[in-house]
């Protein structure tokens, strides 16, 4: 079930070349960033920084919001310097270097007793990558890589009296309380081509993940990961118009269960506009340090038993969720047009769910618990490029997704049940001009049992260039051109008058302005 995340940097060149930018926004927000590329044949370099803040908006409505809750904006100041390098050893031989560092004070608000709450972050990030030719028909590949993430929580809350008044006092919950994990690995790979139509890869992964949190007092966790894994794929033109592959890999961690997953993929091109394909696997998904240790609660009598107020504790009897997942697509692709038709199809065990009633001492929280009801994710999704003419284009897609148990019928927390997308660009003929119009229509969808969803963002934005080489460029961005109020998830809060547990929506940006002017040299 992980995704990769890749962190996209310009690419190597030689010579000399860059750019510079500055831009301000209608949330009292600046930003600068720039970067540099340089270098020879054989070395190559990239060196690239960026600042950005802003004061922010409120995330709440004004109904929801508590008199208790005096800093009620959500800004940021986030600050990240990178360098990479690239060194072509030889002709067979390249070794890649990258790292990357940010330092970040994120505001994290709430509409109830709150005077100040923010992360004060760091975060590295640093990959060693060599690639190398043994011979025609073998390659090596080996990366190692280092993330370290250390943040100080800070949450100072407005003291109130029996009648639900603030005080004037300060309440200190937390000052620069710390959470954060380091992980690191190695991946070494291999493959094999010896012209016989098909392609093998062999590998060894190993992860190795060790984090704290004593803001919701999670003892230091340490686990390690090692997997095998292998593939074997067919070349172009191995097999007329088709194309197949078959990958297994068999994960042994030091702490959990071990697993092992495969997964088939292939496509048959009818002709050179229509093709076929198809994915087939399985999958699993541990659960995390939150949903394992997590241990949030009010013990005014210090018995380790929660006594008062809302809580939530982790489960650490919980097992892996696992998976089988198809996947069947028909498409055309032409200059003008492309368009994807894709049915998916998922069915889950041990389904992790979150946010489940517990109750202890007649004080109900939540927790986290593996459903004895299967979990069935099946849908539609449409997706189609135009290319009208060389001044007109778009992209459309629309999905449509059930994600239902079994049993009740009930759709997954926070799943839209469909959402459809269209972009429309335009790029002038006579000048060094573009416009982009975006909608993104977000159907229904429940969030700790509450409706939530049916919403449209409409996004505008706008370039014109200039210079004797377009060096310079200005560009305008109207996020959430109609200003909508819209939910992307729900929290819990108490209330000032009765210390009663409520509901209350984390909102999503309101209109803003974006301004940006970069010079490209």
């Amino acid at each position: 079930v992980g995704g990769v995340i890749n962190i996209v940097t310009k690419g190597y060149r030689e010579g000399l070349e860059g750019d510079i930018s500055v831009g301000a926004s209608s949330n009292t927000g600046t930003s600068l960033a720039g970067n540099i590329r340089c270098g020879s044949e054989q070395h190559q370099f990239i060196f690239y920084l960026s600042r950005d803040e802003a004061e922010g908006y409120t995330p709440f409505r004004k109904s929801e919001i508590q008199p208790s809750s005096t800093d009620l904006d959500r800004g940021y100041e986030v600050n990240t310097f990178g360098a990479k390098y690239g060194w072509q050893i030889s002709d067979n031989t390249r070794l890649s270097m990258q790292y990357q560092r940010t330092d970040a004070d994120l505001d994290f608000a709430y509409p109830y007793l709150n005077a100040e709450t923010y992360n004060a972050r760091e975060e590295d990030i640093a990959t060693v990558k060599l690639d190398h030719r043994v011979s025609d028909s073998a390659e090596l590949y080996v990366k190692a890589y280092w993330h370290n993430w250390d943040t100080l929580y800070t949450r100072i809350r407005n003291e109130l009296d029996a009648s639900g008044d603030m005080t004037g006092n300060l309440l200190e919950l937390n000052r620069g309380t710390y959470w954060g994990y380091e992980d690191y690995g190695l991946n070494a790979m291999a493959k094999f081509n010896f012209d016989q139509g098909v392609e093998y890869v062999v590998g060894f992964d190993n992860q190795n993940f060790s984090g704290e949190d004593d803001v919701w007092v999670i003892a230091d966790q340490k686990e390690s990961v090692n997997a095998l894994y292998a593939q074997i794929r067919t070349l172009e033109g191995t097999i007329d118009n088709t194309r197949l592959a078959f990958g297994v890999r068999d994960n042994r961690p030091s702490n959990s269960e071990s697993s092992k997953v495969w997964n088939f993929s292939g496509q048959y091109d009818f002709s050179p506009n229509y093709y076929a394909r198809t994915n087939i696997g399985t999958s699993f998904r541990l659960p995390d340090a939150e949903q394992l240790f997590l241990n949030e609660y009010y013990d005014n009598d210090n018995d380790g038993v929660p006594d008062g107020g809302w809580f939530a504790i982790g489960n650490p009897d919980l097992e892996a969720e696992k998976s089988r997942n198809l996947n069947l697509a028909v498409g055309y692709q032409s200059s003008r047009l492309s368009a994807e038709l894709v049915y998916f199809n998922r069915d889950i065990t041990n389904y992790i769910d979150s946010y489940v009633p517990l109750e202890i001492n007649g004080v109900v929280g939540e927790s986290f618990a593996n459903s004895d009801d299967e979990v069935n994710v099946e849908g539609w999704e449409f997706i189609a490029g135009f290319q009208f003419n060389a001044r007109w284009s778009a992209n459309f897609s629309h999905s449509i997704t059930e994600a239902e148990l079994n049993n009740s019928g009930s759709q997954l927390s926070d799943i839209p049940e469909n959402e459809t997308k269209l972009s429309i660009d335009y790029a002038a003929a006579a000048l060094p001009l573009g416009v982009s119009l975006s909608f993104d229509q977000v159907g229904n969808f429940s969030s700790r049992g509450l409706e939530r969803g049916d919403y449209l963002l409409v996004d505008l934005s706008a370039y014109y260039q200039f210079g004797d080489h377009d060096q310079h460029q200005l560009t305008a961005r109207i996020e959430n051109l109609t200003d909508e109020i819209y939910a992307t998830s729900v929290g819990r809060g108490t209330l000032d008058a009765d210390g009663s547990s409520y509901y209350y929506d984390n909102l999503g940006t309101d209109r803003t302005l974006h301004l940006r002017y970069s010079y490209r040299f």
